[in-house]
């Protein structure tokens, strides 16, 4: 048809019917649709033509397939225009597509879609612009129209186990901010966005139904498989937040041990402050933490420290805590104080805690040396040997009794070489005053004497 035939048709001076008189009304609705093809088959045309020249070309450039790819965009804008169409044209557009799906590969391969697809965001429906992406159906299966349910569900497991999760994290990594633990408190949150752009719909939708579908998980079971993964890691999360804490105490603890073993002072009371952070722990356990704090702290010299942390270790039971609270006593010179409490711990030592009763005995001993009562002294350091012959060599604190015992009997006119000779080689004081009062009775074996548990 025409312009001309169109402008004669449509268009009369007086409207009317010659032989009847009726006056007719223009048909505007036929000019429409006669518009309309006209467009469409512009439209086609277009397209197909850009479709023979990526037909032709061996290794088609971006600016190709982008010409193409918008024709088939311009296309389907005149589809959807709620207009009616001509059939023949309607006819050409399914055996042009299935050319254009028939080169899906090579466009895929040519031009990097998911970059243009982020510049352009084409609606979903737009299938050719996902072509670098297996096309699979993304309707709404019968069994997940409850998907909201299994969403909100998945939503509080991710919100209970990132909480978990944040009170272990700062435990786990005491030692500072490392990549897994951004990716153990940031991971959860990007899993809950993740959800909450499927439940809004559109493209984020999409997108995550294509990443599971990728890894093999149907569509039908996609809420249901992402609500049992999050039950897993909420499951996994409470238990970390119980088991977790204790492990990480113990093994700070035993780390701490260790380091005192090796004289690395400074180390083992970093792992014993690291210990007293964890929140909710044993009170046994607590009181033992600062008693071995206490006990570093001595060795540093740091004798205010050391009674704050002996006393709070007698407040939570610790009874070990008593002989040391008054060997620091002994150093601060109030001597009838250190006497009480060494009486006290002696008749609340347990009598197969063989170290215990050895540094009761030696300590009194040491308070009585002091004061110069040196028959009192002789007694219990006396005493304190018949243990401290049971106490393995290179244990801290074993060997003073022989010290102390030697100069008891070097002022009283006793023979002491032997036992100076023993405080030689055994003697290990372990903390500073006690090493200190070795100087002043001995200077000379003072710089014999193994000090490894003292600095380090």
């Amino acid at each position: 048809m025409s312009n001309i035939d169109l402008s004669v048709d449509l268009q009369t001076d007086e409207n009317s019917d010659d032989a009847t008189g009726i006056v007719h009304q223009p048909e505007k609705v036929s000019k429409n649709w006669i518009g309309i093809d006209i467009e469409f088959a512009a439209k086609i045309d277009e397209y197909e033509a850009l479709l023979a020249n990526l037909l032709e070309s061996e290794t088609p450039s971006n600016a190709i397939i982008l010409e193409l790819l918008q024709a088939r965009d311009a296309v389907e804008e005149v589809v959807q225009a709620k207009s009616k169409k001509s059939v023949d044209l309607l006819l050409r557009l399914p055996n042009l597509d299935q050319k254009l799906r028939n080169n899906e590969e090579a466009i895929a391969k040519s031009i990097n879609l998911s970059l243009w697809r982020n510049i352009l965001n084409p609606p979903s429906t737009y299938w050719w612009w996902f072509f670098d992406l297996p096309q699979i159906d993304f309707e709404v299966h019968q069994s997940n129209q409850f998907g909201w349910v299994w969403n909100i569900l998945t939503i509080a497991c991710l919100a209970g186990f990132t909480s978990f999760v944040s009170k272990v994290i700062p435990i786990v990594f005491a030692g500072g901010v490392s990549v897994f633990e951004s990716i153990g408190m940031v991971g959860p949150g990007g899993m809950i966005a993740l959800v909450v752009s499927s439940m809004q719909g559109g493209e984020g939708k999409r997108k995550i139904q294509q990443g599971l579908h990728d890894i093999g998980i149907p569509i039908r079971f996609q809420n249901e498989v992402t609500f049992a993964i999050a039950l897993l890691l909420f499951v996994a999360g409470y238990f970390a937040q119980e088991k977790l804490p204790k492990i990480y105490f113990d093994n700070f603890v035993k780390e701490g041990e260790t380091a005192y073993r090796k004289g690395k002072l400074l180390e083992a009371k970093e792992n014993y402050e690291q210990a007293l952070k964890i929140q909710n722990q044993e009170r046994k356990d607590v009181a033992q933490i600062h008693t071995e704090l206490g006990l570093l702290d001595e060795s540093l010299g740091l004798l205010d420290n050391a009674q704050r942390d002996y006393l709070q270790a007698l407040g939570l039971g610790n009874n070990e805590a008593l002989n040391n609270l008054a060997r620091v006593k002994i150093s601060l010179g109030d001597l009838d104080g250190s006497e009480t409490l060494l009486n006290m711990a002696l008749q609340r030592a347990v009598p197969e805690d063989i170290n215990e009763l050895y540094q009761n005995y030696r300590n009194l001993g040491w308070v009585y040396l002091e004061r110069k009562n040196y028959v009192r002294a002789e007694e219990y350091l006396e005493k304190a040997l018949v243990y401290d012959k049971q106490i393995p060599a290179g244990i801290f604190g074993k060997g003073l009794a022989n010290c102390f015992l030697a100069k008891v009997y070097e002022v009283q006119g006793k023979r002491a070489y032997r036992q100076w000779s023993l405080c030689v080689e055994f003697a290990q004081p372990e903390t500073l005053n006690e090493y200190k009062a070795i100087i002043r009775m001995n200077s000379e074996v003072g710089k014999k004497i193994n000090t490894k548990g003292i600095f380090n």
